[in-house]
């Protein structure tokens, strides 16, 4: 089943539907440290390795704990100069982007 408004929600694996309701946290086996002011993450599991922009950075930074999506676009917003259309579109993808590559979790 797709979802009626392919903005605001997205489906990220079969059954699997991302919304500004769901709650992601990152992994807790997933190893990130900050290089010039970026995160870059190793996921040995799988090995595989992941660099993240500012933006991403201050993302993955927020999710120390649990945060609904809805949350993040709201910090983001506060944080950079964007608009929230834009914003809610382009986080979005990005968790599907770290959940179909299982560095976090989505509730």
């Amino acid at each position: 089943m797709k979802p009626e408004n392919e903005s605001n929600s997205r489906e990220i694996r079969e059954g699997i539907i991302l919304n500004y309701q769901s709650e992601v946290i990152k992994h807790e086996r997933i190893v990130s440290t900050l290089v010039d002011g970026e995160i870059v993450m190793l996921d040995a599991e799988n090995d595989s390795y992941l660099a993240l922009n500012s933006v991403g950075t201050y993302i993955w930074e927020f999710l120390k704990e649990t945060r609904k999506i809805n949350e993040i676009c709201d910090a983001v917003m506060n944080e950079f100069e964007v608009e929230r259309e834009r914003c809610e579109k382009e986080i979005l993808g990005f968790i599907g982007k770290l959940y179909t590559e299982n560095l976090v979790i989505v509730k």
